[in-house]
Order: structure tokens, then sequence, then C-alpha cells
């Protein structure tokens, strides 16, 4: 790292981490850290504010079976006797996709040093710090082992049948499942009074489930030892250890979201995505997780739906580390899995996304060797990164990570099904802990557990070492944190590939053991990376008339200026979950320093929007921008209202709007973002409009809506009628037809022609979709009524009712019915909504707020932690 460098924020830790990828940044822009016994959530909006926390507790041992005394220091049992680790830390942590908690989040799923692996999600209802246990895939593991006999022949166990051995096994028999280490001059004492009895309730049925239920109770007995001649089985030294190694997890890693009707992509209800958990013994558990059935912001939700798809015998040895990718090809689409094995061999894995769609035995996993890279040494694989360049879809980028601090970088061509190998780097002396490709493949970030940090640039085939960037945008919270770390533990990137942030830990010999060593014990550094010097290609000449500012140089901002295009290029696709915040961040930043810069960057931004239908004559894009809004996609109105809040409409009050010293550039951006909701309200109300007369028009009278109905529609009526001069003729027509259908409205969807007040019953009329006024009771003679003032639903433009409702953290509106799963896939206006309309409507509505297209949340009080999506 350069001696410039410096990291714009940091925040503090109270325990440390030990293992590597300790850091990880979710798509819904929260930050986990593995550090110790615990995990801490936090956002990086707010690094020094509420947090969460997962408190890793001591579990219960599995229970695999018991084993003769003679073979307790065997060599293969000699790691579980002499363990010592009373209290389990975090070994691995991983992000899921959005949208699979029942309020459209991520879980996290959390491994141990125990070999446990359990899912968590965060309490959006519980009104607590502490992270919800969602369920223990330890446990499922363990019953599937069990029914399978763990992969072993029945004759392999040592039968127990007469008195005579029974008391043999009562003497000399041991179950070590739940041993606990203690010091070396008490084990003989220990293990001679450590017995255990097995149950004799136990029951074999080798008919239907082939299980055999070892149901040791782990209790200690008295001198006298006795066995109920019953028939057991005792396990061998070695069947012991790989029972227990195959029950050992090391590392987890989630798969991104996938579909398994590809031809059908406006069906949300068959998205997934993948779970993978690597062994001791070698193995890799593949579990399904679909996605929730609906969306609550006050209730938990139904039990999340898993299954395990495959049991993965990939590697002779540890699974040290996973990563995944998905190659998107239409009905051919496929998902790869590399993994990294303790022995040094690297292999990637594929499966076609259809082959999930059928259910599977666990022993018949759907993934197929791909291809098999020789690292050339024995090196542990301590971390990998999996990356498909946008611009080369055919091109597979594979960095390793290995402990003995040198990294290898391959590219696999898809077209020759070769591997090549980039190069190998010797730069860092100690383990490799973290490896992220950023902004397409062209950047390589690592770190080690030497303290070092470098990045790298992919360009043409090779790798060249670059320093990462200066914090020229300036600090934007101030920290009294010691600069004291000794060794970094992860590497992540932002969503938007514009910020890094590392984990690191104290030197704990360095720390003031009065005030720091208790609290400060590591930290999460955060780096800008938008200023990496390389070329993108971009679909825009960028030339900017602007000469250098404060702390930069004009090359660095044309450098900033690509990035920030390209950052904002990103989320053109809906498929993409809109998270602006490190975009945001850095264009407020720098709109402190360089506001024309700015104003040329977002030109520009939108002079991509229009590309095609802009005229060359225009000059004012700005004016003309509004004209061209039935042209633009959904996902880019969202970004624009964005913008046009967030950015250029950030410090205006409308009490303040005179003392403005740019009122007309203002107006135009006010202009803008008003045309810009407008336009998305009109395509809303017109596919709800439409959804109604498809279902009206159904033979049966009504249809099965599925999973979305249209509601408000009384509300959206009066709204298109009250504005019939304003809006598209065509949605004026879709009203009227609806008004003729009042009488059979009612049995086609909740039609509710008048609204009351919550409090006190008056009508409450209809004046605008913002918000509402009672009419109000009249208190006594002479006496104005007293109104209440009532918010109105962003999508359905009814009055909220008092139950907790959806918030938008960009344009702060309120939700309480989310709007429908197509508008947010416009490409533009429909000329006829009805074409976009099915028989039964099937797809999930997303809570993404109708005008911003961020996900929505509940509210949480200051104290709770919650995300900031912008």
């Amino acid at each position: 790292m350069s001696p410039t460098t410096t990291p714009f924020q940091v925040a503090s830790l109270v325990n440390a981490p030990s293992f590597p990828n300790a850091v990880v940044w979710s798509d819904d822009n929260l930050i986990a850290v593995a550090n110790g016994d615990i995990v801490t959530i936090l956002n990086p909006e707010n690094v020094q504010g509420p947090r969460g926390v997962i408190t890793v507790s001591t579990g219960l041992p599995f229970k695999v079976g018991v084993i003769k005394r003679d073979d307790l220091l065997s060599g293969c049992l000699l790691p579980t006797c002499l363990a010592r680790d009373r209290q389990p830390c975090v070994r691995s942590i991983a992000w899921s996709p959005v949208g699979y908690t029942p309020h459209n989040g991520c879980l996290l799923a959390v491994c141990t040093t125990e070999g446990r692996v359990k899912i968590y999600r965060e309490p959006f209802c519980e009104f607590q710090a502490e992270w919800i246990e969602v369920m223990d895939i330890s446990d499922v593991l363990h019953k599937y082992l069990e029914k399978t006999n763990y992969g072993e022949p029945l004759t392999s166990l040592l039968p127990v049948m007469d008195e005579s051995v029974s008391q043999t096994l009562a003497e000399d028999g041991l179950d070590i499942t739940n041993f606990t280490p203690i010091k070396e001059d008490k084990r003989k004492r220990v293990l001679n009074a450590y017995t255990q009895k097995i149950d004799p309730t136990y029951d074999v049925d080798l008919s239907e489930s082939n299980v055999i239920n070892f149901a040791a109770k782990g209790k200690k007995t008295s001198n006298k030892r006795t066995l109920d001649n019953h028939t057991g089985y005792v396990l061998k030294a070695h069947q012991y250890a790989s029972r227990s190694s195959m029950l050992a997890s090391l590392v987890v890693g989630w798969s991104p979201v996938m579909q398994l009707s590809a031809d059908d992509p406006n069906n949300s209800c068959d998205f997934f995505c993948l779970l993978g958990v690597g062994t001791k013994y070698g193995s890799i558990s593949i579990w399904k997780f679909d996605r929730p059935s609906y969306y609550s912001i006050d209730q938990h939700g139904g039990p999340i739906q898993m299954v395990l798809k495959g049991v993965l015998e990939a590697h002779s040895a540890w699974v040290t580390s996973l990563s995944w990718v998905l190659l998107p090809s239409g009905t051919s689409s496929q998902v790869l899995l590399a993994t990294g094995c303790s022995n040094g061999s690297v292999k990637i894995w594929m499966a076609y996304i259809c082959d999930f769609k059928s259910p599977s035995e666990a022993n018949q996993t759907p993934f197929s060797l791909f291809c098999e890279i020789s690292v050339g040494d024995n090196a542990l694989v301590s971390t990998l990164s999996l990356c498909i360049p946008a611009q080369s879809r055919d091109k597979i980028l594979v960095a390793v990570g290995k402990g003995s601090g040198s990294f290898e970088v391959w590219s696999f061509d898809r077209k020759t099904n070769s591997p090549k190998k980039v190069g190998s780097y010797d730069a860092h002396v100690q383990a490799v802990t973290g490896l992220a490709w950023a902004l397409d493949g062209h950047c390589l970030y690592s770190c080690s557990q030497d303290n070092s940090i470098h990045g790298w640039i992919h360009h043409k085939g090779t790798l060249f070492k670059a320093s990462i960037p200066p914090n020229n945008l300036g600090t934007r919270s101030s920290s009294d944190l010691p600069s004291v770390s000794d060794s970094s533990y992860g590497i992540a990137v932002s969503p938007a590939n514009l910020a890094l942030a590392v984990a690191r830990r104290f030197d704990a010999g360095q720390l003031d053991h009065m005030y720091q060593k208790r609290t400060q014990r590591a930290s999460v550094e955060f780096f800008w990376i938008g200023g990496q010097e390389f070329n993108m290609s971009l679909d825009i000449n960028l030339s900017l008339d602007i000469d250098s500012c404060s702390g930069f140089t004009k090359e660095e901002l044309v450098i900033w200026g690509s990035k920030l295009l390209w950052s904002l290029n990103l989320y053109e696709s809906s498929g993409k979950h809109l998270v602006a915040w490190d975009v945001l961040s850095a264009i407020l930043a720098f709109k402190q320093c360089a506001p024309k810069f700015i104003h040329q960057i977002i030109r520009s931004w939108v002079e991509l929007l229009l590309e095609g239908y802009l005229d060359s004559s225009t000059h004012d894009i700005l004016s003309d921008l509004p004209g061209y809004m039935p042209q633009i996609s959904s996902r880019q109105l969202h970004m624009l209202n964005i913008l046009c809040r967030r950015v250029m409409l950030s410090t205006i009050k409308p009490s303040k709007v005179a003392e403005r010293y740019d009122i007309e550039e203002e107006e135009k951006w006010l202009n803008i973002m008003l045309n810009s909701e407008k336009e998305l309200r009109e395509r809303l109300v017109g596919l709800s409009l439409s959804t109604v007369l498809v279902c009206l028009s159904h033979p049966a009278g009504n249809v099965e809506f599925g999973l979305w109905g249209p509601v408000g529609i009384a509300q959206m009526v009066k709204w298109v009628m009250q504005n019939q001069d304003h809006v598209d003729q065509k949605l004026y027509v879709l009203a009227a037809e609806v008004r003729g259908h009042v009488a059979r409205l009612h049995n086609v969807c909740d039609y509710k022609e008048e609204e009351h007040c919550l409090y006190c019953s008056a009508p409450v009329p209809f004046e605008s979709p913002e918000e509402a006024f009672c009419e109000g009771v009249q208190c006594g003679d002479g006496e104005a009524p007293q109104k209440h003032k009532l918010a109105r639903c962003a999508a359905s433009m009814q009055v909220c009712p008092l139950t907790p409702l959806w918030f938008c953290m960009c344009c702060r509106r309120r939700v309480s019915k989310v709007p429908p799963y197509h508008l947010h896939n416009m490409v533009d206006r429909p000329s006829d909504f009805g074409s976009l309309i099915k028989s039964v409507v099937k797809p999930l509505p997303n809570p993404l707020c109708p005008f911003c297209g961020i996900s929505l949340q509940r509210l949480q009080p200051d104290f709770l932690l919650s995300k900031s999506p912008v």
C-alpha cells in the first residue's frame, strides 16, 4: 500500500479476527465481520452508529457412535483428544443474495470452529441488536448422514450380542463425543471415569430408513459400569474420525440468484440460490434455498424453504475456500463453483440450473468437474475469487491465494476449455487472507496476514501491480483509533465497486492497556478505489471541460469520472439490486470541492440514457429531458429520481428557494424529478387498471391473481379524472372503462369508493396521492372541526393503516401494499398495458419503492441498525 493511502473512515471492533475472509459486504449494503466469538454487523454509512451482533455459543457435540478405549489415542483421533478450544469462534461467514428473508433482506451463514453452520436473519421486528437464528445446517446434515450410515455398509460395524461381550464393552468402550479436553495431568483420571451407556431404546430398521440411532446420553457413570443386554455397534478409530470430519464444516459460500424458468423472466416464484458448505472430509454439501412465498414487514413469515441437493466429494483433504459465479445463457444457464483445498488443489465444478428443477437424491449431485487447476505446490489454498468480465463472457478469471503468501491468477477460455496461467505473484510473506475482483475484472485486491494490502491491474492477460489510490476525497468520520495494526484478515468490495473494506487486527502490545485494549482490538478500514488508474471502455467519449480542483488533477478527475459513469451504468439492468450508497457518497464528496465536475458527469450520464432518442441539435438537454420520459426504462427513472433527490436537490428547501444562487438550474432538476415520478405513477396506475380489465373480461368473471392483485382502484380512477388534462390520454380511456364496471368491481378486487379516518371515522376525501385530511369532527358550536392528517400508500394511493408500514429511505414515503413486479422491469411505457398482464399474475411483488426502486424496510429507531441503500 502506498504511504499516502489512508482510509476515509474506520470502525473499531471489540474482538480480533482470526481466519481469512473475515469481512463480507452484502448486496443490501451491510458489513459483517467475523471477530472472535462474535459477528459484528454494521452500516457503512454510519460505522460509529448502531450495530447488529451474533454471539456464538458452545453447542452440543454430534453423536456419531462409540469407540473402544484402546483406540482413544490413535493417530487419527489425536486432534480430537488434544483439542483445547473451549469457546468456539467464527471461522467463516457469507451473505446470501437479497430477498431470502421475510422482509426482503439477506441471510448470513456463520461457520464456527466447532464445525457448525447456522443461518441468521436481521431482527427487523424484534427491536433488538442480536440477530435471529433461523436454522442449524449441521443438524440437518447430521440427520442425513445418520440416515445413510455415513456412506458405510452396516457390516463395517462391530456388533455386540452376548452378555460377556457387553460387560467387556462396559469396561473398555467409550464415546468421546462429549469429551471435554482438560489439563494433561488430569487426563488419565478423567478417562478412567468417563464412560458411556448405550441407550437401550435404540431402533435399527434396515428395511425403511437404513438408520442407526446412536443415542449416547453423555452421563458419567459410577464405578459399577453395566450395559444392557441389547444389540449395539462399536466404531473403529478411523470410522469415528471419518464421521467427525464429515460433520466438521470449515467454510461457507452463497451462489448468486438463479431462476429455473429462464423462458419466463417475469416469473419470480422459482428464484433460488445455493449454499455450499466445505468440510474437513473434503466433501461439500449443496443446499438449495427458495425465495419466500411472500414478504411481510410485521410478521416473521413462513419457514425458509431449504433442501439438501447433494454432497459433492470434491477433494481428499480439507476444503478451505469456496467461490461462486453465474454463467447466464438462456435455457442452458450454468453455475460454477470453485473449491480450494488444504493440499493446494483447486477445482471448478459446473451444474446446469435446469437440473435443480426436479428433486434429486443427495448422493446424486447435479455438479460435475469443469476443470482442475494445478497450482504446482502443496500450499494451502486460503482464499479464492471468481470473476466473469462483462466485456468478455467467454473468459473466467480465477484468483487463488495460498498460505505461503503467494497467489496465482488463471484465465479460463470457455471456447477452448483450457485454463491459462496469467502469473504467480509472491506479493506477501505470510498467508493471503483476502482476494477480491473489482470493476469488471480490471482490478484485483489482495491482503495478507503480514498486514500488507496490494492493488493489481489486469490488462490484456497480464497483471500489473498498482498502488491503492490516495484518499483525496477527505475523511467522512473522524476516529481516534490507533494505527498499530499488525495483520489483515479479509477484504471486500462495495456493491458499486467504488469502495474497499479491510479487516485489520491490532498489535496488543502497542495498545494502551487502560483504555484501548479493552474496546479496540481490531478495526475495519474503508478505502476509495474509484481513482484506480486504468482505461475503462465506455460508450461515450468522456471529455471534461474543467481544470484541476482541490486535491485532484484533471487526469485524476477523468479517471474518477469514468468510474462513476461505469457504476451508474451498472444499475441499468433491473436484475442488479439497486444499492447506490458508494456512488452517491463519492458524488456528494466531489460536489463539495468540484461541483462543476459532478454536473458534467451527471449530464454525460443523461446523454447515455437518451442515446438513440436525443436530437443532435439539442443544446439544453435538461429542459428537453421530461419529453423523453416515456422512452426511459423504469430502472433508469429510479436512478434519475435518486440523483435528483440526493444530489442535485440535496440542499434545496421549499421555503428557501428564492435564496438559491442557481435557482434556474435547480428548477430544471426539480421539474425533471416531478416528471419522472409522474411517469412512474402513470405506469403503476396503467398496470393496475389494465389488470382489473383483464380480470373483468375473463369468462368466469374473476381471475386468481396469485401473489399480487390490484388495490386502490377507486383512488387511482379519481387521480386520473382529477388530472385528465395532464396524464396520458390512454390512461384516461382505461379509467373511464373501469368506471363503467363499478357494479362488478367488488367481485374482482377490493374496491373501496369511500375511505374513513382511522382516528375519528370521519370521511376522507381524495385530494392528493401523497397525503390526506379527514373532514373532522365538530367539537363545539362555532369551532372548526378537528381534522387528522393521514398518510397515503405510495403504491395504492389508499390511506395507510395503523399497522407497521414499509418505508423508503430515499423519498421518505410509506407503502402498505407493494407495487407489482412488472413495474420495475418496464423498458419503456408500453402502448398497451394489457399485453403485460397474463390470466394469472404469478410474480412475487418485491417490496421496492415505486419511485426510487430501492428496497423498502421497516423504519427502525435510531438506536437500532438499519440499512442505507442510498
